[in-house]
């Protein structure tokens, strides 16, 4: 878990970190995939957008990451791995 967690932080430190250029054409073609693809969150992450753009975000996941460190007893292991790895499938 652990593991997962501070992976999920270095591939976000690294993506903060690319040139404005790149960003900009790595986001120009998401947005047009994105227009183009009907909302694929399962109901069982709908409780976790809570921005309600039907997609999963950083802060989202921390916020979740978070809460089950805090002792949230309805939070498993394999929950977290399940988001991580959708949020990184999105």
């Amino acid at each position: 878990m652990y593991k997962n967690y501070y992976l999920f932080q270095k591939i976000q430190a690294f993506k903060n970190s690319k040139n404005s250029k790149q960003d900009l054409k790595i986001d120009s073609v998401k947005s047009s995939i994105d227009s183009t693809r009907k909302s694929t969150l399962q109901e069982r992450y709908k409780k976790i957008d809570i921005d309600s753009n039907s997609k999963i975000s950083h802060a989202e996941v921390i916020k979740v990451i978070d809460s089950f460190f805090a002792g949230n007893p309805q939070l498993k292991i394999e929950d977290i791995t399940d988001l991580v790895d959708f949020y990184f499938e999105q």
